[in-house]
């Protein structure tokens, strides 16, 4: 469907203002959904716990470790959004990438941990807990800065 009328140069004008207006409030909203640096480190530290979970004896104990480390990584995930009242969307492609690449390098030193606690002493598991510690420390920082610089170019 054709239109003859003239566009008006005032509502270029508007759009564009209009559309800085949303960049700016974009760029608000990301500053305000960091997580701190708390949540990071709580995160990395349940990771580790289950990554060093095979230095522990009785299955009972390590189950419920698993539960536990579960728990807390819902908790933290579902507290953040929360706290910031603020639903994400998708965090983009890089951010889902550096996810998916941590999450493997969890279960590869929790099968490394395994394998120390069955050949070694159960104190050397305590090697792979930390690597895997300093990994989610640093991946879920990574993780939150990708997926706001996300939010803030708006895609």
């Amino acid at each position: 469907m054709e239109t003859n009328s003239p566009i008006d140069p005032g509502s270029r004008a508007e759009a564009r203002r209009a559309l800085d207006a949303l960049g700016t409030d974009r760029a608000a909203l990301a500053e305000r959904i960091a997580a701190p640096w708390s949540m990071h480190a709580l995160l990395a530290t349940a990771a580790a716990v289950f990554v060093a979970s095979p230095a522990i004896d009785s299955d009972g104990t390590r189950n419920t470790v698993f539960v536990v480390t579960l728990v807390v990584i819902v908790t933290v995930f579902s507290d953040a959004e929360r706290r910031s009242r603020v639903r994400r969307g998708r965090p983009g492609t890089g951010a889902i990438a550096l996810a998916i690449g941590m999450l493997a390098t969890i279960l590869i030193l929790f099968s490394v941990s395994l394998g120390l606690a069955a050949s070694l002493k159960a104190w050397w598991v305590g090697l792979p807990a930390a690597m895997c510690f300093g990994v989610v420390l640093a991946g879920s920082r990574a993780y939150d800065r990708l997926s706001r610089e996300t939010l803030r170019r708006g895609r």
